[in-house]
């Protein structure tokens, strides 16, 4: 007689719910659930149609294969095409009339800067933090990254002007957030990607044709069964079943894998385990306006300077914003501009898609929270997995499914 499949759900068709399917639909019989009207998350390419289609990213973009191992190896199986993309960042503060980008030539854009002892002190700040920094993390480990440069008396040049704009491009979230991520996550994560280097940086790469052509090849190499808008609404402990309830239909299976928002999930299972529920949904995200566009007022003033990453900030505005150059990190190569700016303080005029995504804010109370989760792993038939394990990042989303599908393959020998 046959052996019947044991059946999962995993709720989400981001990076980590896609993995999982990958790689457990061959012994598992596999349904994936997906809110929206799309699979892939975060990868979400949209088509901008002038004389031909344009695919552009609108969330996942770049990546390294230093830092991102795990994801390399999938790309590499299911042989999904990569170019070279180019990292570049750049300032500029409108209300501050002040400006520059890392490249040589754009450090001194803005020609009054070589006369500004600050310039110049800050420059010497940012050489003294990319090299001493790491060196600190042991005596320092309980601060968060203000303190950390309040203690160690960084300008508020240095704060305002470098580290904060570029932390929060980095975790897509505003100043008043990033900095209160613990010091030591935040110098390893630098640490770990070589942004503490001057030189030797990573090689960054983009997917060619965008990110939902590994989504496609993920679904096409896999015998799991997608649904999307169909939201999973809560789940019901059977013993030796969970129920899974979503808008269309109620369905039992033997394991439910939690692939979405750490504070999705904590709502899904509050009638199953209320502690768990209660930790997962003490981690907090940030909504972000996400619009692309071609309005170049939501770029630096100084064409000059243009580079991947853009922060800025506005007169009369309380708000600050950062814009992707997505011509630069897709290699688009036409003369119209393509711009992806997260919360910009105004509308953009040339919109060609507008969405929301949210983002795990990192302090040092959510930093713990992974490590609270690991003994709950599989209790009551439910697991957990995304990029809220570590960073929030493809890799983090990965790496967490890596350690469900080994610890089902465990259970199930």
């Amino acid at each position: 007689m046959k052996n019947i499949k044991k059946k999962i759900a995993i709720i989400g068709a981001g990076i980590s719910g896609l993995y999982l399917a990958w790689k457990t639909s061959k012994k598992f019989d596999v349904t994936i659930y997906e809110k929206n009207n799309y699979f892939g998350g975060h990868s979400n390419t949209v088509d901008v149609k002038l004389k031909k289609k344009i695919p552009i990213d609108t969330g996942f973009i770049v990546f390294n294969k230093k830092n991102y191992p795990n994801l390399t190896n999938c790309f590499k199986k299911l042989k999904i095409p990569i170019e070279k993309s180019n990292m570049s960042f750049a300032v500029d503060l409108q209300d501050e009339d002040f400006y520059y980008s890392g490249s040589l030539n754009g450090l001194f854009a803005q020609k009054k800067n070589f006369f500004k002892k600050n310039y110049w002190l800050m420059l010497k700040e940012i050489i003294n933090f990319y090299k001493n920094s790491k060196n600190h993390i042991k005596k320092n480990d309980n601060y968060t990254l203000e303190e950390f440069l309040n203690k160690k008396k960084y300008s508020n040049d240095f704060k305002n002007k470098h580290i904060y704009p570029m932390a929060s491009a980095i975790w897509s979230t505003k100043k008043g957030v990033i900095n209160k991520m613990p010091i030591s996550s935040f110098i390893n994560f630098f640490t770990n990607h070589g942004l503490l280097n001057f030189f030797n940086r990573p090689q960054w790469y983009t997917v060619s044709g965008g990110s939902r052509e590994y989504v496609k090849k993920i679904m096409q190499d896999t015998k799991a069964k997608f649904e999307k808008k169909n939201k999973v609404t809560s789940l019901k402990n059977l013993g030796k079943k969970i129920l899974v309830i979503t808008n269309n239909n109620k369905i039992k299976y033997d394991y439910v894998i939690c692939a979405c928002h750490a504070d999705e999930a904590g709502e899904l299972i509050k009638k199953i385990d209320y502690k768990i529920s209660k930790i997962l949904k003490s981690f907090k995200y940030s909504k972000n306006e996400v619009y692309l566009h071609s309005d170049k007022r939501l770029m630096p003033r100084n064409i000059k300077i243009w580079s991947s990453w853009n922060y800025l900030s506005f007169k009369k505005s309380e708000n600050s914003c950062f814009t992707y150059w997505m011509n630069k990190l897709q290699n688009i190569n036409l003369k119209k501009n393509f711009f992806l700016t997260l919360n910009p303080p105004f509308k953009p005029n040339k919109i060609f898609y507008k969405t929301i995504y949210t983002h795990p804010i990192f302090t040092e109370k959510s930093m713990k929270i992974p490590k609270k989760l690991i003994k709950f792993q599989g209790k009551k038939r439910v697991w957990f997995c995304g990029s809220y394990f570590s960073y929030g990042f493809h890799e983090d989303a990965v790496k967490s499914s890596v350690k469900v599908e080994k610890l089902l393959k465990k259970e199930n020998a």
